[in-house]
């Protein structure tokens, strides 16, 4: 029996890892829910990635496709497949998205914790379903970039940081991957309540 190389057994991503691929002219983005089996196993090899775990379906990736292979018939509708070199990795949001996007939603974030006798949620930023360029937020695990430190409960007043609250939301903001620094000038466009002096 031939022996298979190494290299052919070792799957290209794992699950979790976030993949880039282009679809109806646009570059999308989602995350790897499934390994390929080994090879031998099936005749073709594929990944299963989700482009969001809100969505009833995933596509289908392909990761050693046989070129003329036709997959009419052997997905639903809602499926679809690539070949190996049309999935990239994703690249990650740098420090300045993802700024920008606490500037914009931190408020939203912190609305999630206002409730006693709740449990405390974790939150994390990631990709918004389907697209590398807009980031969003989520409470499942799995799917976060960055992040995942429990939000500060309790920490808003007319849609502003509570300044007594102020040292405990720079420090939820550091989970992100900001700097004091950057806390503060999230902070400063969110605004304190009362002011800080």
């Amino acid at each position: 029996m031939a022996m298979i190389a190494s290299n052919e057994s070792a799957p290209r991503f794992r699950v979790g890892d976030w993949v880039v691929f282009r679809y109806s002219g646009q570059s999308l983005v989602g995350q790897v829910v499934e390994e390929p089996p080994p090879p031998g196993v099936t005749p073709h090899r594929f990944y299963r990635v989700s482009l969001d775990p809100s969505e009833p379906y995933a596509f289908e990736i392909a990761a050693a496709l046989e070129a003329g292979f036709s997959p009419e018939g052997s997905l639903r509708p809602t499926e679809l497949q690539f070949k190996d070199e049309e999935l990239q990795p994703a690249v990650l949001p740098d420090k300045a998205d993802v700024c920008s996007y606490l500037k914009r939603d931190l408020v939203a974030i912190l609305k999630s914790n206002l409730v006693p006798n709740r449990p405390s949620p974790q939150v994390w930023i990631t990709f918004a379903a389907g697209q590398t360029w807009r980031l969003t937020h989520t409470f499942t695990p799995r799917r976060g970039l960055v992040g995942g430190a429990t939000v500060p409960f309790s920490a808003l007043h007319a849609d502003k940081v509570l300044t007594t609250k102020k040292q405990e939301v720079i420090d939820f903001l550091a989970s992100f991957g900001l700097t004091s620094a950057d806390a503060e000038d999230v902070l400063h466009t969110v605004g304190l309540s009362p002011p800080d002096t």
